[in-house]
């Protein structure tokens, strides 16, 4: 799946997912807090491995504005209490990788605030070692960067798996 942030100057940019089989999903993109959340999704995603998570699920055909509509309103695998493992446990991450981004604490900090926060909610923790931390935010800064560089009408476009 190709997913691309394209930069808009004066309108909301886009967030679009093209998947191989030629679908897409899109939404526009109004806040700077919801790309940096997306582009860390895709750092934690990859880095972990996590197939069943936010981008492993757009692959398997839901839509990005399923996301972001109201609980009610949402389809059944996308409650919360019906999302896989790795979704929930990819979600806690990046809250905590987006809430640290202009702060971090050194990586022992960081795996015990998430060990912390991951017991309090009952989700397991998931295997994290501190290089993978180290990557993970190496790979946040670099993906940041390229966005902020990228002149009006660019495209950032990164690759997520192909297979399910």
């Amino acid at each position: 799946m190709r997913i691309r942030f394209t930069k808009q100057q004066n309108k909301p940019s886009a967030f679009k997912c093209i998947r191989s089989d030629g679908s897409e999903t899109w939404m526009r993109i109004t806040q700077l807090f919801t790309l940096e959340h997306d582009i860390v999704h895709y750092a934690v995603e990859t880095v972990l491995d996590f197939r069943q998570a936010f981008y492993g699920i757009l692959l398997r055909g839901y839509n990005i504005t399923d996301f972001e509509a109201p609980r009610h309103l949402r389809p059944t695998a996308l409650l919360p209490a019906n999302l896989p493992l790795e979704a929930q446990q990819a979600e806690m991450l990046v809250n905590l990788f987006q809430t640290e981004l202009h702060d971090e604490a050194d990586i022992e900090g960081f795996i015990g605030v998430a060990a912390f926060t991951f017991q309090t909610q009952a989700v397991p923790f998931p295997t994290i070692s501190k290089q993978q931390v180290g990557q993970i935010r190496a790979k946040i800064r670099a993906l940041l960067r390229q966005w902020h560089v990228l002149p009006a009408g660019g495209t950032l476009e990164l690759a997520f798996y192909t297979d399910s």
